[in-house]
C-alpha cells in the first residue's frame, strides 16, 4: 500500500521509520498520514545513505562519472540525497543525532556490481543503447590496488518527535509567555479579548484568523521574547 495513503488505524505506532524512500514521497500527503497512525510522542526516522566513499583517487573518478556523464539521466529527486536529506521538509521536532558510517570491504566485482545498480545508468543505458560503467571499469580498475578495499556510505539521517497540537493542554487563559515555552493563542470567542495558550513545538506560534488585529499587540510582545522560526496567521 502506498505509505501516502494505508489502512493502519489511528495513534497506532511508537516509531515511523523509512530507508532510502522518502525522496519518492509525497511530502505533504505522507507527513499527514504519519501524524494520522502515530501516537503522540512517537518518534520518526527517515534513513538514507549518501554517494559511495573508497579513496580520494578513486573517489574524484567517481564523483566525474557521478556529474559529467550520468549528471542529467538523475531522476530530479535525486537532489534530496544529494543535499544529504537536509533540504526534505521536516515538520517535526528534530533531535540532534550524531554522523553514521555504513562500512564495507568489497572486492573490484562488487563495486562495478554496484555502479550498474544505478538509476542513472538504467536511463542512460535506454536513451544511448550503451553502458557508461564499461568505460569507468577501465578507468577505475588501475587504481583499485589491492583484493578488497573498504567502501564507506555515509548514513543520512532525521529523527523527530511527533507531537499532536490538539492534546496539548491549556497552560493560561492569557496572552502571557510561560518561560521559554512557545505559544499558541486562540480566543475564548470572536470577540474575547482573552485568550487560550497553548503549549508547542519549539518556534512555531499558530495565532486563530479571527480578528486579527487585535493580535498584534500581543504579538509584538511575543516577537520581542522569543525566535520565531515560523508563524502561520
Amino acid at each position: 500500500q502506498p505509505a501516502e495513503h494505508t489502512d493502519f488505524q489511528n495513534r497506532f505506532f511508537d516509531l515511523v521509520t523509512v530507508g532510502q524512500a522518502v525522496h519518492w514521497f509525497d511530502f505533504e500527503r505522507f507527513y499527514k498520514e504519519v501524524y494520522r497512525t502515530a501516537k503522540d510522542g512517537a518518534l520518526i526516522c527517515i534513513l538514507g545513505y549518501g554517494k559511495i566513499e573508497i579513496s580520494p583517487v578513486i573517489d574524484e573518478v567517481i564523483n566525474d562519472f557521478y556529474h559529467h556523464v550520468i549528471g542529467k539521466y538523475w531522476d530530479k529527486e535525486r537532489r534530496y540525497i544529494d543535499e544529504q536529506y537536509r533540504t526534505i521538509p521536516f515538520p517535526f521536532e528534530e533531535i540532534s543525532v550524531p554522523q553514521f558510517d555504513n562500512t564495507h570491504h568489497w572486492d573490484f566485482k562488487h563495486l562495478i556490481g554496484y555502479l550498474n545498480t544505478w538509476s542513472a545508468v538504467k536511463h542512460f543505458i535506454r536513451q544511448n543503447g550503451k553502458n557508461p560503467v564499461d568505460e569507468l571499469e577501465s578507468r577505475l580498475k588501475p587504481l583499485w590496488k589491492t583484493t578488497t578495499e573498504v567502501v564507506k556510505f555515509p548514513v543520512l539521517i532525521r529523527v523527530g518527535v511527533i507531537r499532536h497540537k490538539e492534546q496539548y493542554r491549556p497552560l493560561c487563559h492569557s496572552c502571557l509567555l510561560d518561560g521559554q515555552s512557545i505559544i499558541c493563542m486562540s480566543p475564548l470567542s470572536p470577540s474575547s479579548e482573552k485568550f487560550h495558550c497553548y503549549k508547542l513545538n519549539p518556534g512555531i506560534i499558530i495565532v486563530n484568523k479571527h480578528n486579527r488585529n487585535q493580535y498584534r499587540s500581543c504579538l509584538q510582545k511575543i516577537i520581542q521574547s522569543i525566535r520565531l522560526s515560523s508563524a502561520y496567521l
